[in-house]
């Protein structure tokens, strides 16, 4: 996540899907979405903190934030999500 959200990205990949599921006659709404946060090395827990609540204010509330660069082991990973949850 070194570059940030891109709704304008997100948007045009959902607006496919959306697009899609017309299409075939399914209800977009009925496919939820789950945005994926890559962290890298050295992003402040801020910085995530503030990427999920921008995906939460602009429709994407579900978001998966991928700690692998930046936490080792269960302590570790606990900590830090402990961190952005008190921020």
């Amino acid at each position: 996540m070194p570059g940030g959200v891109s709704l304008d990205m997100l948007n045009w990949q959902r607006q496919t899907i959306d697009d899609a599921a017309r299409a075939t006659g399914r209800d977009p709404s009925a496919i939820h979405a789950y945005v994926r946060i890559n962290v890298a090395e050295g992003t402040p827990v801020d910085k995530v903190a503030d990427a999920v609540q921008v995906l939460a204010d602009n429709g994407y509330p579900d978001a998966f934030v991928d700690l692998m660069y930046v936490a080792t082991g269960t302590d570790a990973h606990l900590e830090w999500v402990e961190r952005m949850l008190n921020r």
